[in-house]
């Protein structure tokens, strides 16, 4: 059991897999599953009543993962998956602000290339080259501390591999009393908040090649959206909800010290329902979605304080 791990490098050229960095392992990981797909044509031919032996086409790698949210990395890291690098300041703590001031560039919409280790057992590992992050969620509930998960996929698995020996450093899990979100400057009551950033890449098949054939680029831009269930008391959100009028959101998740914020100034509440059960307290699902964030000229800005002085 305690040998089971799960960790992030960067690579400088895309399929080639680079060692994992010590710290870059999630100490709080509760879940992962890396599992390769490999894409098969069935043949049928008129000179026989059964298949021809199956031809393989095509293959890749998809992965998920969920952890306990932390403030230290790798969450930096994952962070600038999609947002690419931080502007970093302070003396420690430091704060990262992701995007750069400048935006994200324009070769930075491919997103990081990431290698992944995964870790079963002592004598189980495998190295998966390649990797994008698609998404990056994040949820919690009344009564649990934060969680975090992330989908991936990628080019080559290589098993059987000498696997780096984890190490992790503070550990400051994410709590339930640390969170809240703002609508426009105001902490909401809520039972439940989820939200994500969402960047969809295409899959470049091509000949020649039973793997991708170039880095996979972003095709749907970045999405970034999110719910709340809402303690129902009045008809503030509703009317913003009813009238499609802009708001600024912004969620904070801090222990005083640490601090994840994420920012969204330019949102819309998509949603509103108010289901009622029984004599049941009144509550409110709202959802929402960020088209921009002044700011970071991206759809959100998150700016992320720890005691790392840089994140991968």
């Amino acid at each position: 059991m305690a040998s089971r791990s799960l960790g992030f490098g960067v690579e400088s050229i895309y399929g080639t897999a680079v060692p994992v960095v010590a710290k870059e392992f999630f100490e709080g990981i509760e879940s992962f599953d890396f599992s390769l797909e490999q894409i098969f044509e069935d043949i049928l031919t008129v000179t026989a009543h059964s298949q021809k032996a199956p031809t393989l086409l095509t293959s890749k790698w998809n992965g998920s993962f969920e952890t306990l949210g932390i403030y230290q990395e790798p969450l930096g890291l994952l962070i600038g998956s999609l947002l690419m690098d931080p502007d970093t300041s302070g003396a420690g703590p430091f704060t990262h602000t992701f995007p750069k001031a400048a935006g994200i560039p324009a070769d930075g919409r491919l997103g990081r290339m990431l290698t992944v280790e995964t870790k079963q057992s002592s004598a189980l590992a495998s190295s998966w080259a390649g990797g994008k992050l698609t998404e990056l969620a994040f949820s919690v509930d009344a009564g649990k501390s934060v969680r975090m998960s992330g989908t991936m996929h990628g080019t080559v698995e290589a098993t059987g591999v000498s696997p780096v020996a984890a190490s992790f450093g503070a550990y400051d899990p994410m709590l339930m009393k640390d969170t809240s979100i703002l609508f426009d400057a105001l902490a909401l009551d809520v039972a439940s908040l989820d939200f994500s950033l969402k960047w969809d890449t295409d899959a470049p098949f091509g000949l020649g090649s039973e793997i991708y054939v170039k880095e996979p680029v972003d095709v749907g831009g970045l999405i970034v959206s999110g719910s709340v269930n809402l303690y129902f008391v009045d008809l503030v959100q509703y009317a913003k909800f009813a009238a499609q009028t802009e708001i600024d959101i912004a969620i904070v998740i801090t222990n005083g010290t640490e601090s994840m914020t994420v920012n969204m100034n330019k949102a819309i509440i998509r949603s509103f329902s108010k289901p009622i059960q029984g004599q049941d307290r009144l509550q409110a699902i709202v959802e929402f979605v960020s088209h921009f964030d002044t700011t970071a000229t991206e759809n959100a800005q998150i700016v992320l304080i720890n005691d790392d002085a840089v994140v991968l």
